[in-house]
């Protein structure tokens, strides 16, 4: 049957302008609902700036209070009690909230991070009149009032507001900036301090005084028995701004209009009465020197040896039954799919996976002979001696200056910061495109030029072996080319090691390589060592059918 095409039009239309109607009317409503809303608050504040005007004088803001029923006096005294009451308690909950904060979420164990989550959350739920009262009853009842006592028992209210909110800034701070910092040898309390707090400074101090900004609020009258300041040798007390208009609410009608101006609390009421001169403001295991190595590649020096070097997170391995030798100022590159363990490996090396709390190591890891996971070994030496590099360029927050030569002013090589910055700049090849801003931030750089800033970081602090991770995987090819440059002229001085997906790469810049794959299993599968022979002969005579496969791109 035909459908008459303008009698659809038509029914079309209709269903527009209907649609166009409904929208119109829900505008008109949602518009006239929000006046409505401001309509209200208007008043209301046209009202009190119509009430309050007349009460508002310099002296207002300036003057004590006088006697109840007394014309004259002002609110200096609850001003500066609520002054001093929120300053005692940011002094006392601001730096033990941070701290709490710095320790759960960078030194913590995970069951101990998890448990002062909990209790934090829960002191959080807490009504302030439960606060209020555990503090009268354990410091007030006995011995008076004190403006301690009020600003401790706010201190408790703000703890938990300050330790999870700079938990969740320290959280938003990328996992590789740690990471950069560990590696060049630093300790966890210098990375904090160095880096990590530097980069969150802003959003901590922006969200503790959001905290501290409301905290008078919070001594409203909960809190009002806690605290008493007097003003000088007089018998005037020093409320907190928050009782004192508690305490005005309170009072009969009649009374506050035979005293308009502003009036002290009385005591019955919450008056305070501290007296103010009561009141008083508050040895690393030594790793083996290398031996200084010949710089021929045909006297291999073993560097690094692995012996059964299984990796495993929880339960489940990741790389099985390593035996592997690294030698001296050659290029070493791990290859294999992806899944396979290669970075797992790598990073064994310098014992980075010590950071992940599931990760278990079982085996050996000798370098120039000693065990670096033996007892009494210091990780932090290990990754001084053992620096290492990221896959995405992790540059810290700081100018280009800055990022070379923190790692020195963290392990005291501080003699000549310049020649030692510019020395390491120029072995990255990067001191003549930046020779003329280095106190300009690192992020103004190329993605090519932060990953050489970074290996400039690196080898500034004289390590003996350079781990690279993927280090060309996010760059283009000019950059790309420029690293592997690099990576030629540094072996010269350093025993480096690379993971790399790219086998062209390995080829063009390994003088050994080994080839990694993933071995099926009931627990699904972990990586192991097929192959390790000279670059050469792994890709054109592999000795091994699934070297050959995957070199020929038969899989992987």
């Amino acid at each position: 049957m035909a459908v008459d095409p303008g009698r659809y039009s038509l029914a079309l239309s209709r269903r527009t302008r209907r649609r166009k109607l409904v929208n119109v009317l829900m505008q008109a409503l949602a518009t006239l609902a929000a006046l409505a809303a401001v309509a209200v608050l208007a008043l209301v504040i046209i009202s009190v700036a119509q009430r309050g005007a007349s009460a508002l004088s310099f002296d207002f803001f300036t003057k004590t209070a006088a006697t109840f029923g007394q014309g004259g006096g002002g609110v200096a005294n609850a001003l500066v009690g609520s002054f001093v009451i929120v300053a005692l308690a940011s002094a006392m909950a601001v730096p033990v909230g941070i701290l709490i904060a710095l320790y759960v979420s960078e030194f913590a164990p995970l069951r101990i991070g998890d448990l002062a989550r909990l209790v934090l959350d829960v002191l959080n739920g807490l009504p302030s009149i439960i606060i209020g009262i555990f503090v009268y009853g354990l410091l007030v009842i006995g011995s008076g009032q004190a403006a301690w006592k009020g600003s401790f028992a706010l201190a408790i209210i703000m703890l938990p507001l300050v330790a999870r909110a700079t938990q969740e800034v320290l959280a938003l701070v990328p996992s590789t900036l740690r990471e950069g910092a560990l590696a060049l040898g630093a300790s966890r309390w210098r990375t904090v301090l160095g880096v990590v707090l530097p980069t969150t400074f802003h959003d901590i101090d922006s969200r503790e005084r959001r905290h501290v900004g409301p905290a008078p609020a919070c001594a409203l009258d909960p809190l009002r028995h806690l605290c008493a300041v007097r003003v000088g040798g007089s018998r005037r007390s020093r409320p907190c701004l928050g009782a004192r208009i508690r305490a005005d609410q309170l009072r009969p009608r009649d009374e506050l209009d035979r005293a308009p101006a502003a009036r002290p609390i009385p005591k019955e009421a919450g008056g305070l009465t501290m007296e103010a001169d009561t009141m008083s403001v508050v040895a690393p295991i030594e790793i083996a020197q290398p031996r200084e190595a010949p710089r021929s590649a045909s006297d291999r020096e073993t560097v690094f040896e692995t012996r059964g070097l299984t990796v495993s997170y929880g339960k489940a391995p990741a790389v099985s039954d390593v035996d592997l030798s690294i030698y001296r100022n050659l290029v070493t590159a791990i290859i294999g799919p992806s899944g396979c363990g290669k970075s797992t490996f790598l990073r064994s090396l310098n014992r980075m996976n010590d950071l992940v709390p599931s990760a278990k190591v079982e085996g050996e890891v000798l370098y120039h002979g000693q065990n670096i996971y033996g007892d009494g070994v210091d990780p932090v030496e290990v990754r001084r001696r053992i620096g290492m590099v990221f896959q995405k360029p992790n540059p810290f927050p700081k100018s280009i200056y800055d990022n070379v030569a923190w790692g020195l002013r963290v392990l005291g090589m501080k003699d000549d910061l310049d020649s030692q910055v510019e020395r390491a700049l120029t072995q990255a090849a990067l001191w003549d495109e930046v020779k003329d801003r280095l106190k300009k931030g690192a992020f103004g750089l190329s993605g090519g030029q932060q990953q050489r800033l970074c290996i400039a970081r690196a080898i500034a602090v004289e390590p003996d072996v350079v781990l690279l991770d993927e280090p060309a995987s996010a760059l283009d090819p000019i950059a790309t080319s420029k690293i592997e440059d690099l990576m030629h002229e540094l072996k010269n001085e350093y025993t480096l090691v690379i993971v790399t997906h790219n086998m062209q790469q390995a080829a063009r810049v390994a003088d050994m390589t080994a080839f990694f794959t993933l071995e099926r299993s009931e627990s699904g599968g972990h990586g192991i060592l097929v192959e390790y022979d000279e670059t050469p002969k792994i890709f054109t005579q592999p000795s091994d059918k699934r070297t050959e496969g995957y070199v020929t791109g038969r899989f992987g």
